[in-house]
């Protein structure tokens, strides 16, 4: 019976994703339907098949509780239909009006040396400001990597306000790395290694910092840009395509694994080689954990039937994140960590709710229904952005930023998180654009005027202009 009951949300993923590849398979719609399938279907069909019973299965709880998956499937299932509905229900100029705003406020500047020269000072600035502050405050580098890789440390408002610099670093890498896309044939070979090093030093330092998904997300952010800058559009399965997916598959899946297994030896105290091994042997049910959409909506749905729904309070709480808890002991606690209380009984860091446990313990039901339909209106301004990348390159930044943190970050955490790491990277470009746009002039560099809007939406599967937008 629950594999009958997992292949409805199996075919509801695939019914998704062939929606979404009509824009291509790294569009919104795809990613999404991607997520889901492994989140809710295979994520449910693996524990079945570990011989674990979903009905008294939470990965994410420390205690076994008694959880109804025919509830937690259905609305699973419901949450995604009024998804598709939101995506394909309101109308296109509504999405493409919206997608032309938040790409106008942070468009990239283009390539000249001028503005190389601002982004390359800025990224350095940040990086430079960021290490010295961490040497003062943990006595070393060494220290302080190490510091930051436990996940659960709890660090007082000016080291957690200082790592906001690593987002002004990312977003000066990208507007680096789009320039130097724009104007690589006319650089020289030693231009080229030195962004190319500069760009592993930062994805380099992120990884150490024990951030496996800021890691990804950064690397797929410079590979996006200079994928687009380039003036490549298109996601067709050419030889470019097929050579930069062998070169980042292996980084990606190494990043993930080395990840796990330097979890896996700090927890358990062994050796690093020892971890390797293990995490390698745990390959599926690694993968099958990273997407536990099932459990973390089950674990959210628990804690409101338990506790009552908030009625929106969770998302009032988000203007108090601005106020350091050294100014205000008593601030509310955020979601997750009310969660990592109720379950844990410690607030070492957070449990993440999902976006569909967010509407749920809101405002229930209605709040799934309401909510989803918002989150699709939210992807089709996504698809509107992808399919003007063909015009407006320079949007290449804020959509990749969005696409992943949206269709991976939001569904799994929430918006709570992935909002605010949003905001951190949209503030941090926008003060990056400006400042090559400005003191771009005054070094000397060559002057662009800023494009008006394009007029036409982009086939991202065929690389054109169609006549006819279409989702």
């Amino acid at each position: 019976m629950i594999y009958l009951l997992i292949l409805f949300p199996l075919l509801l993923s695939l019914i998704t994703i062939a929606i979404g590849l009509r824009n291509g398979l790294l569009s919104p719609m795809s990613l999404f339907g991607i997520h889901m399938m492994l989140g809710v279907a295979f994520r449910a069909y693996f524990v079945e098949g570990s011989g674990v019973s979903l009905d008294t299965f939470l990965d994410v709880l420390t205690r076994t509780v008694s959880v109804d998956t025919d509830a937690i499937m259905f609305e699973l299932m419901l949450a995604q239909t009024c998804v598709l509905l939101g995506y394909l229900g309101f109308p296109n100029w509504l999405s493409y009006r919206s997608a032309t705003v938040v790409g106008n406020q942070f468009a990239l500047v283009r390539g000249g040396y001028a503005v190389r020269v601002v982004a390359l000072t800025i990224f350095l600035a940040s990086w430079a400001i960021y290490l010295i502050f961490m040497m003062k405050e943990f006595g070393s580098i060494q220290a302080a990597f190490l510091s930051m890789q436990k996940r659960a440390l709890l660090y007082d408002s000016d080291v957690a306000m200082t790592r906001k610099l690593v987002f002004v670093a990312a977003a000066a890498m990208a507007a680096y790395t789009y320039a130097v896309a724009h104007d690589i044939r006319y650089l020289r070979g030693l231009s080229v290694v030195i962004w190319a090093g500069l760009l592993a030093f930062h994805v380099g330092a992120m990884f150490m910092t024990g951030s496996r998904g800021a890691t990804l997300t950064h690397l797929m952010l410079f590979a996006f840009v200079f994928w687009v800058g380039s003036g490549r559009r298109t996601f067709r399965l050419g030889p470019s395509a097929i050579g930069l997916a062998s070169v980042l598959a292996p980084v990606v899946g190494s990043i993930v694994l080395i990840g796990m297994a330097s979890r896996i030896a700090g927890q358990d105290h062994i050796p690093f080689t020892q971890a390797l091994g293990v995490a390698l042997e745990r390959g599926p049910q690694i993968l099958s954990a990273t997407f536990p959409i099932f459990d973390l909506y089950a674990a959210a749905r628990y804690f409101a039937d338990a506790n009552g729904h908030d009625f929106g309070m969770q998302y009032l709480n988000y203007i108090t994140r601005f106020i350091p808890r050294d100014l205000w002991g008593d601030k509310p606690m955020t979601l997750g960590i009310q969660m990592r209380l109720f379950y844990y009984n410690d607030t070492l860091s957070g449990v993440p709710p999902t976006v569909f446990g967010e509407y749920y313990i809101a405002f229930g039901i209605l709040g799934i229904v309401a909510g989803s339909i918002m989150f699709g209106f939210i992807l089709s301004v996504l698809t509107s952005m992808q399919r003007m990348l063909y015009a407006r390159p320079e949007y290449g930044a804020v959509y990749l930023f969005l696409l992943i943190s949206i269709t991976f970050g939001v569904v799994k955490s929430g918006f709570e998180n992935s909002l605010f790491n949003f905001l951190y990277f949209a503030v941090s470009l926008l003060a990056v654009r400006l400042l090559c746009a400005k003191l771009g002039g005054l070094i000397g560099g060559r002057k662009r005027t800023r494009q008006e809007p394009a007029i036409s939406h982009t086939d991202m599967s065929l690389g054109k202009p169609s006549d006819v937008p279409y989702r």
